[in-house]
């Protein structure tokens, strides 16, 4: 069962960390960024639920239904996370940043930080983590549709950057209605 579990937050480690290096490569393609930035994304991505590892199994059994009293233990675990990724193992301060200012939005909520100071890599990692969350299967809840998801993030412009959305529905190639593609059986669809 706690393999099962850990299996289960790998995959979704592996995930994000495709879906936000495509957003990532996408968004680069219009703004002019260093390469640095995409490995730091690219760790932050693989290692930003490393806290969730040490959760009780009675908590990480419920994967994100929490009530209240588990909200406080997943924070101070998340936290205790955090303090994992320390210079002194390798591990930049880039990478803690981004980590931090994603703990913070998910479970400080976003009026404790600056919006101007929010680093672009989080924005990705953010929407990424989402859409993953809201179109995922899990046994607690089911999962939305993809466009449904893309829908809620678009109507949420002052907690996501819709440029960041943009990069999000162009790296998934959501295609706008009407379009005729070619299936790979030859058919038309």
């Amino acid at each position: 069962n706690t393999l099962r579990l850990f299996e289960s937050d790998t995959n979704h480690a592996r995930h994000i960390t495709k879906l936000a290096l495509a957003m990532f490569d996408g968004w680069m393609e219009l703004h002019k960024v260093r390469k640095n930035n995409r490995r730091l994304l690219e760790t932050a991505a693989l290692l930003h639920d490393i806290g969730k590892l040490l959760l009780p199994n009675k908590v990480r059994e419920k994967y994100d239904d929490y009530d209240t009293n588990d909200l406080i233990i997943v924070k101070k675990i998340q936290n205790d996370g955090l303090g994992l990724l320390r210079p002194e193992i390798g591990i930049d301060s880039g990478v803690r940043r981004i980590v931090a200012q994603i703990h913070r939005m998910e479970y400080g909520g976003n009026s404790n930080l600056d919006q101007g100071k929010i680093l672009k890599s989080t924005k990705i990692l953010k929407v990424a983590n989402l859409f993953d969350t809201m179109t995922c299967m899990k046994l607690s809840m089911e999962a939305i549709s993809e466009i449904a998801a893309i829908k809620y993030l678009l109507l949420n412009k002052d907690e996501f950057d819709e440029e960041i959305v943009g990069a999000l529905i162009k790296s998934i190639n959501i295609l706008t209605p009407g379009v005729c593609i070619e299936l790979t059986n030859r058919e038309k669809g």
